[in-house]
């Protein structure tokens, strides 16, 4: 795997399982702590793919609506981090 998708599939996993929270309320948290409990590289490679994912979708939603990655990002800090 190319180095830049390390964690990857880690974070597919993680948010796989937000999606599912619903019937499953503690599945995201137990897929978290897994990494957490295997270790600080665990922990790394988790948060990495977690990033990547995120501007992945980011990129994505950019080219959907036309909006700058760093207008998404401000509507968003407004929204959600205020």
């Amino acid at each position: 795997m190319d180095d830049r998708m390390t964690g990857l599939p880690k974070a597919i996993e993680v948010l796989t399982a937000w999606t599912e929270s619903d019937k499953n309320p503690d599945l995201v948290w137990e897929r978290v702590m897994q990494a957490v409990e295997a270790g600080a590289e665990e922990e790394v490679e988790m948060t990495l793919g977690l990033m990547k994912l995120a501007s992945i979708l980011l990129v994505r939603l950019s080219g959907a609506t036309g909006k700058s990655q760093g207008k998404l990002l401000q509507e968003i800090a407004l929204k959600y981090a205020t």
